[in-house]
C-alpha cells in the first residue's frame, strides 16, 4: 500500500512539519528547565556556603572584640590584687551577658569557666549563657549531644588543643520559639582567665531567603514557559502556513506533470 501519494503529500508535509518543530520545541523546553532547577540548586548552596561563612566571621569578629577589651581592661589596671581582678571580672561578664550583635536577639556570647581542658564529665562551669540561664554556674559534660546525638562539646575541646579555637555546627535550642534550630558556634580559649568564649548565630534565617528565591524562580520559570508557548505556537502557525503553502505547490507541481503526461499520451 502506498502511503504517500500525490492526493496526500500536502497533509503529509503539514504534520511531519508539525510534529518535528513539537518535538524540536518540547526538547529544548525540557532542558531549558532541567538546567534551570540545576543552576537553582547550585545557587543555593553556594547562598548556603556564603550565608554560613559570613557567620563564622561575624562570629569571630565577636569574640576576638571581647578578648581584646578584655586585654585592654587589665593594660588600664595593671597591678591588680585577687579582689581587684575579680570586681573587674564580674563587670565584664556583666557587660558580655547583654552584648547582642547581627541586630538579632538570639545571637549572644556564652561563656565557660574551663575546670580540665582535657575534658570530662565536670570540665566547665556555665559562666554565662543568656539562652539557658538554668545552666549558668552548674558543671557541665562534654559527652553532652545535640538533637542529632553530636558531642559538639568533644569536637571543640580538640580543636582548642590543636589550635586554640573552633568552629562547630550542631543543632541548639533557638531564645524566642524554643525550636531546635542548626547552628554554628565559634569558640576560643583566653587563658589569662581560663575561660572559653564562645559566640553563636542559628543558620535556619537562610531558609526563609531560599523560600524567597525559589518563589522568584518560579514565578521566572512560568514566565519563561509562558514566553516559550507563545513562541511555540506562532513557529507552529508559521510553520504550518509555509507548509500548506508548499504542499500546494507540490500538488500544482504533481499535477501539472500528471496533465503534461497525459497530454503527451494523447498526442501518441
Amino acid at each position: 500500500m502506498k502511503i504517500i501519494k500525490e492526493s496526500n503529500i500536502s497533509n503529509i508535509i503539514i504534520v511531519s512539519t508539525i510534529f518535528i518543530i513539537s518535538a524540536l520545541m518540547l526538547f529544548n523546553g525540557y532542558f531549558f528547565i532541567t538546567k534551570q532547577y540545576e543552576i537553582l540548586d547550585a545557587h543555593i548552596e553556594d547562598s548556603k556556603k556564603t550565608f554560613v561563612e559570613n557567620k563564622r566571621n561575624v562570629l569571630k569578629r565577636e569574640v576576638d572584640a571581647i578578648i581584646e577589651f578584655i586585654e585592654f581592661k587589665k593594660k588600664r589596671t595593671p597591678m591588680l590584687s585577687l579582689s581587684e581582678e575579680e570586681i573587674l571580672k564580674q563587670e565584664v561578664y556583666d557587660w558580655i551577658r547583654h552584648i547582642r550583635y547581627g541586630g538579632q536577639e538570639h545571637n549572644y556570647i556564652f561563656v565557660y569557666q574551663v575546670i580540665d581542658i582535657e575534658g570530662g564529665e565536670n570540665f566547665a562551669k556555665m559562666l554565662i549563657n543568656p539562652n539557658r540561664p538554668d545552666l549558668e554556674g552548674h558543671y557541665i559534660s562534654d559527652s553532652y549531644t545535640d538533637e542529632n546525638g553530636k558531642a559538639f562539646r568533644k569536637i571543640f575541646l580538640q580543636d582548642i588543643h590543636a589550635k586554640g579555637y573552633s568552629f562547630v555546627e550542631y543543632s541548639y535550642k533557638k531564645p524566642e520559639s524554643g525550636a531546635i534550630r542548626p547552628k554554628v558556634s565559634y569558640f576560643k580559649r583566653y587563658k589569662e582567665w581560663n575561660l572559653i568564649i564562645a559566640a553563636g548565630a542559628y543558620t535556619d534565617d537562610i531558609d526563609q531567603e531560599i523560600e524567597v528565591a525559589k518563589a522568584d524562580f518560579k514565578q521566572k520559570m512560568n514566565l519563561e514557559i509562558t514566553s516559550a508557548i507563545i513562541i511555540f505556537l506562532l513557529f507552529a502557525l508559521i510553520a504550518n502556513a509555509f507548509a500548506v503553502m508548499l504542499g500546494k505547490h507540490i500538488e500544482r507541481f504533481f499535477k501539472q506533470l500528471s496533465c503534461a503526461s497525459a497530454t503527451k499520451n494523447m498526442g501518441t
